[in-house]
């Protein structure tokens, strides 16, 4: 599974619940300033697991789907670079 949440603990009388994130890519390259990553799924198919980050910026995004339409630029087929990597970052969701 390319993206697992775990459960960490609760806040504001279980409102905020505390996840750990861990995201599995296997395919990656640089479309100007924009890192993509994707699992293999996305990469063979187009309807998979992406991971953005602008180094220009320090921002990024991932999600489970097909490109998304939003973006001006496409990644190139022929130059992916198999890149075994994994992220780990903990986030809050609040249900209130």
């Amino acid at each position: 599974m390319p993206r697992h949440e775990k459960f960490i603990s609760r806040h504001s009388m279980g409102s905020v619940v505390e996840f750990e994130v861990t995201e599995i890519t296997d395919w990656a390259q640089m479309v100007g300033p924009w890192l993509v990553r994707c699992d293999e799924e996305a990469k063979t198919t187009g309807n998979g697991f992406w991971v953005l980050f602008d180094t220009s910026r320090g921002a990024g995004s991932s999600w489970k789907g097909v490109w998304g339409l939003d973006y001006n630029f496409k990644p190139d087929e022929t130059l992916w670079i198999h890149d075994e990597f994994t992220r780990t970052y903990n986030t809050e969701k609040d249900y209130s």
